[in-house]
């Protein structure tokens, strides 16, 4: 019965305190939004993005911050650290509602976003934020200029510019 009871009161603990066991350390991460990347400094940059036609996203906010990873200290500490190869990526945050017509739930599936320039080695979507990946040889240039595409179907234009 006494190990019952220290075995219920440790996995009670792990759970009141808090546990670095489900910590994503592989795959990098994004900031929430401009504040927590500057609070944690990785903030670079910040954009402006021009849709055409309008409203095609209900963009938030937009800026550039240094690829980040999650680093497990111990049991019950992690640390966000940077990437080590100096990479960087354009975050777009949206927000989603039951009227937006592009949503995770049918990214890649009913829709895509692509830069048609060869710049970028990636544009993903995880959660209400867009990440633009530029291939390692490129650094972000002023503006940048992506396409929306549903199938073969070009609908829009979001064109994001550097805030000086």
């Amino acid at each position: 019965m006494k190990d019952k009871v220290i075995i219920v009161f440790m996995g009670m603990s792990l759970g009141l305190f808090g546990c670095t066991l489900g910590v994503n350390e592989v795959n990098p991460q994004a900031s929430k939004s401009i504040e927590e990347s500057k609070n944690d400094g990785f903030f670079i940059n910040e954009y402006m993005a021009i849709q055409e036609p309008k409203r095609l996203f209900d963009i938030v906010e937009v800026w550039e911050e240094k690829v980040w990873y999650n680093k497990v200290i111990n049991l019950f500490k992690k640390t966000k650290v940077a990437s080590g190869n100096n990479s960087s990526w354009i975050v777009i945050k949206t927000k989603e509602t039951s009227q937006s017509p592009y949503v995770y739930a049918n990214y890649s599936t009913e829709w895509q976003l692509s830069e048609s320039g060869n710049l970028t080695s990636s544009v993903g979507y995880a959660g209400g934020l867009l990440t633009v990946s530029l291939k390692e040889t490129v650094s972000f240039p002023d503006s940048l200029r992506l396409v929306l595409k549903k199938g073969q179907e070009q609908i829009g234009i979001l064109t994001l510019i550097r805030k000086h």
